[in-house]
């Protein structure tokens, strides 16, 4: 699930909100009308999203950040973190071809322009981390690590390629788990159990 959306600009930083579906639409056409900058960031369907910027002026410098939780799964006795580089063709021509505005001219990149790619990937396993792998791109990240805990940076510049796969080996991966998350700012808790 996403659970944040932000975009930085020309030293400017925008966070998102979370809107109606409707509602963020006609305000992201609203902005583009009156010559203002837009971000909009649509579910197409569970997992799989479209980012529409607007607005931009020439030669501008703006970065997308997404932040998301996913339960990951186990391969081969590892747990796996995948970021696809695309998603299926269908989905992305059908994204491309919707009409959120009709004040400016809509620019398509082509395949050989998607920019470039940076990520962090903060770790916290219960257990002693024995190993952490990237099969696509093992030469490119940068690690740093405790017994349990890790951060794996992808180096600015990086080509995602056809995605992103890591890879985790932890000491007792077959032994169920549940992670308990305090609410903000409700006396609540959530938790999940998971069991392999």
């Amino acid at each position: 699930a996403v659970c944040g959306f932000e975009a930085f600009i020309n030293g400017k930083h925008v966070i998102g909100e979370v809107k109606e579906k409707e509602q963020a639409h006609r305000e992201y056409k609203e902005a583009i009308s009156q010559g203002h900058g837009a971000y909009l960031m649509d579910e197409e369907t569970p997992d799989v999203f479209t980012v529409s910027v607007g607005n931009l002026p020439p030669g501008a410098c703006v970065l997308i950040k997404i932040t998301y939780v996913a339960e990951l799964l186990v391969e081969n006795e590892s747990i796996c973190f995948s970021l696809p580089g695309s998603v299926a063709p269908w989905s992305r021509k059908s994204a491309l071809q919707e009409e959120l505005q009709t004040d400016v001219k809509t620019v398509e990149l082509e395949e050989e322009d998607k920019g470039t790619f940076a990520a962090q990937i903060a770790i916290e396993m219960p257990f002693d981390i024995r190993k952490i792998h990237s099969p696509t791109h093992q030469k490119f990240i940068n690690l740093k690590r405790t017994a349990a805990k890790a951060v794996v940076e992808l180096a600015p510049g990086t080509d995602l390629g056809t995605g992103f796969q890591l890879q985790i080996s932890l000491a007792e991966i077959h032994v169920p788990r549940m992670w308990v998350e305090n609410h903000d700012s409700k006396d609540s808790q959530a938790c999940m159990l998971t069991f392999y």
